[in-house]
């Protein structure tokens, strides 16, 4: 009887370590998580910080959380959660733009927010873009200029806009959270005088637009490293119009240093011209809604006729 005895507690004691030591990898996952998430915020804001410095753009080049897959194949799956590199670093980018953003006045950090992160059952990323669009308010139209009392030049309201250039050819709206292909003058991929159509008569997305212009973005690798570049939709769109801007009416970010030549990597071109979004016209299927930014308006064209373009990432 003894010896059943002794092999029962050595049996159990064999149970409890091995239920400890999985208890310690999910524990020790979760603490390299947080800590590489700390280390994430931190340089997102020391770049930031550094840029007003020098003067020189914003550069994130050494902030990743790559080392999050790391740590969850240390665990052997023994991680509370896995494959969430992703969310977490596209909430960690918006606090950190939304920090930087209020500190330089432009407003943008919310009291509270009303839906519980923690109790989310649909995702970290689903929840923040929640939780965001019911904080934020109408984006600012960029008109400065009074025209009596109550005219928007007057009250300017609306979130302030701020723009990051990544240095890869990117430009990333703080305010929206959108990243926007820049465009250039070198006669390539970006080159601001490219026009695509939109259909191929069929009245859907299956022109030049999607099988050459997508076509190039998201291969090899895509454009500065990401693969899932669109079209944005019209209202994403109609975020880059600046209402108090001279042709193209467009945030200085879009339109700087624009010369024959110039690359993504030196210059920032828009065109005057009308640019595709993703969205149809319902009332006519064969139309499909562009922007124009030689007045700032929006209208509707044949989705075979040839617009102007530029691509957009990492929205809700």
């Amino acid at each position: 009887m003894r010896s059943v005895a002794s092999g029962l507690i050595a049996i159990g004691i064999l149970f409890y370590s091995t239920a400890a030591l999985a208890g310690d990898a999910a524990l020790t996952c979760e603490a390299s998580k947080l800590k590489l998430t700390a280390k994430y915020g931190s340089c997102r804001l020391n770049a930031e910080s550094q840029a007003l410095k020098t003067g020189d753009p914003v550069n994130y080049s050494k902030c990743d959380l790559s080392k999050f897959t790391d740590a969850e194949t240390k665990a052997a799956g023994a991680c509370p959660t896995n494959g969430d590199e992703s969310p977490i670093q596209t909430y960690m980018d918006d606090c950190a733009g939304r920090v930087a953003t209020s500190l330089g006045g432009g407003g943008g950090i919310p009291d509270t927010c009303p839906i519980d992160l923690a109790s989310c059952n649909s995702g970290l990323a689903v929840c923040h873009s929640d939780c965001v669009a019911s904080v934020r308010p109408p984006l600012r139209t960029g008109e400065t200029t009074s025209y009596g009392t109550g005219s928007d030049g007057d009250l300017q309201k609306g979130a302030a806009r701020s723009f990051t250039d990544n240095g890869d050819g990117t430009i990333t709206d703080n305010t929206t959270g959108l990243m926007w292909e820049k465009k250039d003058n070198s006669g390539g991929l970006h080159d601001l005088n490219n026009t695509y159509t939109w259909s191929t008569g069929t009245n859907n997305m299956d022109g030049t637009i999607t099988t050459v212009f997508l076509a190039n973005m998201n291969s090899a690798g895509g454009f500065a490293g990401h693969t899932d570049w669109r079209i944005p939709n019209r209202f994403e769109l109609e975020t880059l119009m600046d209402l108090g801007a001279s042709i193209p009416r467009t945030y200085p970010a879009f339109n700087a240093g624009c010369t024959a030549g110039c690359t993504v990597a030196t210059c920032s071109c828009t065109q005057s011209g009308g640019y595709w979004s993703s969205s149809t016209y319902q009332d006519l299927p064969s139309s499909a809604w562009f922007v124009y930014f030689v007045v700032g308006y929006t209208d509707a064209a044949g989705k075979t006729d040839l617009e102007y373009v530029r691509a957009v990432r990492a929205g809700s």
